[in-house]
């Protein structure tokens, strides 16, 4: 009797991970939930101590001392703790310097944008960096990203209650006197936040990591909780993302791999061009509830300096002109592509596109169907969310910067480690998962 002998199939070489310190979930999921709370620690204590009938969007507001305090313990305190953490990883962790330059440079281009004009260092700017740097030490994973499920989860259900124990905290300024803006007849709800719109993209871009709990019905309660607060919001934006996201979902879940890959691709390059087009060929200022005056003026601005930009602080320094001339709602460009290049110009967005870029091919090589219909979902409902709205800010950490800027730079570190990858398809091992038998059932 011949006894044929086979090889064992040759295992694809892993992505290549940080070497030391190699913190567990457990720590890392912390680190989440600690830029997720320097997101909306001042939101938070904002809207616990602010009645919103007397809000007025642009209006200059004495803040109560306990959200002054909450603002200024958590703006200095997060990054520093940040940086002390990412500085002592990077110590003991060899890194890729690939993955270093990503995160660091759309910051360092803006700084260079902000010397250019002699406006001085403004501290903020630095903050994305830091964020991108703990990430790198620290190992984040999108596995780790389910924390802005729950937590998204968290704000659309407390947000819900407060509309019947405190809606005087969570409803927008006057609440009735915003019913022609509603899709529902209802006041819009801001929730935790200022603005009903904040409320709106911070849900729409938590919904994708729902998708990343594992219990099915816990994720159908949260993935019910964020939807009833988005139609709530009337945020058109924020729902128009919301609808990308799950049809992304729904689509990944019916077709094979390949296929769903070569759609979502499609899709990225027509948000893309979406992204220029939709502010650059819009005449009309009333267009898209008057962000088309909004954007032309922008445009006009960004002809000074199409290089470089007008600096990081043009928004701040030039708000009373744009509120005379534009509107309160003036203080950004209402499109990510238009506010990058009004700040930094040409070079700003270029860095900005490495980065979600990077992003998109770090969602499309996941192994694991649930984690690659997720982060595909975040980056395609991102891109959406970000035709008429800035997602988030470059010059410092925004509202919602916690569940836009944290996860396209986890997704691109994850793709800088996967370089070494010979093939896109290639099914490497990632959190000691056996991914194998499970990529290849996806890609037939």
């Amino acid at each position: 009797m011949h006894t044929v002998m086979t090889a064992a199939p040759v295992a694809s070489p892993a992505p290549a991970a940080p070497r030391g310190l190699n913190p567990g979930p457990v720590p890392r999921r912390l680190l989440v939930a600690l830029l997720w709370l320097y997101s909306t620690a001042g939101p938070i204590a904002e809207a616990l101590t602010t009645n919103r009938a007397f809000y007025t969007e642009g209006e200059a507001v004495v803040a109560a001392p306990p959200v002054a305090l909450t603002y200024s313990l958590v703006g200095i305190g997060v990054p520093l703790l940040a940086l002390a953490i990412a500085g002592v990883a990077l110590l003991f962790t060899r890194v890729s310097l690939l993955a270093v330059t990503v995160v660091t440079l759309p910051s360092a281009v803006l700084l260079v944008s902000q010397f250019l004009f002699e406006r001085g260092l403004v501290v903020s700017i630095l903050v994305p960096a830091v964020v991108g740097l703990l990430v790198v030490a620290t190992g984040i994973r999108l596995s780790d990203l389910v924390v802005l499920g729950y937590l998204g989860g968290l704000v659309a259900v407390v947000s819900l209650v407060g509309t019947v124990v405190a809606p005087q905290n969570v409803f927008m300024s006057a609440g009735l006197a915003q019913v022609e803006k509603s899709i529902t007849g209802a006041p819009l709800l801001a929730g935790i936040f200022s603005h009903s719109n904040i409320l709106g993209m911070f849900l729409a871009m938590s919904l994708p990591f729902a998708f990343l709990v594992k219990r099915w019905v816990i994720q159908f309660a949260i993935v019910g909780a964020i939807g009833a607060a988005l139609v709530l919001t009337s945020s058109r934006t924020a729902l128009s993302g919301a609808v990308v996201v799950l049809a992304v979902v729904v689509v990944g879940w019916l077709l094979p791999r390949a296929p769903w890959r070569v759609l979502c691709t499609a899709g990225f390059a027509v948000a893309v061009v979406a992204l220029f087009r939709i502010p650059f060929g819009e005449t009309d200022p009333s267009a898209y509830t008057y962000r088309g005056g909004i954007w032309m003026f922008n445009i006009e601005r960004w002809h000074e300096n199409e290089l470089f930009g007008l600096g990081a602080t043009w928004y701040t320094d030039h708000y009373a002109e744009l509120r005379r001339y534009l509107s309160s709602a003036a203080s950004h460009a209402h499109n990510e592509a238009l506010t990058l290049l009004v700040q930094g110009g040409v070079v700003l967005v270029a860095a900005v596109a490495v980065v979600v870029t990077l992003a998109f091919v770090g969602a499309a090589r996941q192994t694991r169907r649930s984690r690659g219909i997720a982060a595909m979902s975040f980056v395609l409902g991102f891109l959406v969310i970000s035709f008429t709205e800035t997602t988030f800010p470059i010059l410092k950490y925004g509202p919602t910067s916690a569940v836009s800027l944290v996860p396209l730079l986890v997704l691109a570190v994850d793709a800088c480690r996967r370089a070494a990858s010979p093939s896109p398809l290639a099914p490497p091992a990632l959190d000691g998962d056996p991914a194998a038998a499970r990529w290849r059932s996806w890609a037939r």
